[in-house]
């Protein structure tokens, strides 16, 4: 499936099996939830790599699993955590969707964030030399510049709607925000020490 599409947005199968691997360092034992979340981060990525038809394919994924190994309810879960996983937080929200979104967070907030925004957002520039600290009008789904969407990400550590909210998480994040407030800094400092911070270019 991702052969057929032009690119995939960052979100490769490498992109799947890092989260599915955050899943496994999160639950920290073999659980129920450790399997439904895994198999829920294996094919979290359908919607971009697919692009049509993805409920159908999600259960046709699901169907290739050992006949009941699964309940119904089970598998409802796995696909309701799947089908939310990029919204924000609920109190509702099943253990399996919270560790799927928690890993996931924790796959996109790597170094090779830097990389994926540039692939997601070919068409904004990298900086807005007059916007070092972020343009006022970027948002999450829509940012001005590479930069901006890079920091937009920092909310992931501590924000109530789309905050890490597991424990585990929260530690395996920590080195991750600090070495993209580090690469934001650095950026700046480098527009600065020539002089052309604030440039209209």
């Amino acid at each position: 499936m991702e052969r057929q599409r032009k690119g995939n947005q960052g979100h490769g199968i490498d992109h799947d099996v890092l989260v599915a691997g955050y899943v496994i360092l999160i639950q920290g034992k073999k659980t129920r939830v450790t399997e439904m979340a895994w198999v829920a981060a294996m094919i979290h990525s359908i919607d971009r790599l697919a692009g049509v038809e993805t409920e159908s394919i999600l259960k046709r994924l699901l169907g290739l699993l050992p006949v009941g190994y699964f309940t119904e309810i089970e598998i409802g879960t796995i696909l309701q955590a799947v089908r939310e996983h990029s919204g924000p937080n609920r109190e509702q929200d099943s253990e399996v969707k919270i560790v799927l979104q928690d890993a996931d967070r924790l796959a996109n907030i790597g170094a090779c964030l830097i990389i994926r925004s540039g692939q997601l957002y070919p068409h904004i520039p990298a900086v807005e030399v007059q916007y070092l600290s972020g343009n006022p009008e970027s948002t999450f789904r829509q940012p001005r510049s590479c930069r901006d969407d890079i920091a937009f990400s920092l909310e992931w550590e501590s924000g109530a709607k789309f905050g890490l909210r597991t424990h585990t998480a929260k530690l395996l994040g920590k080195p991750y925000f600090d070495f993209l407030r580090l690469f934001l800094a650095t950026i700046k400092r480098q527009y600065e020490e020539t002089g052309l911070e604030g440039l209209e270019i």
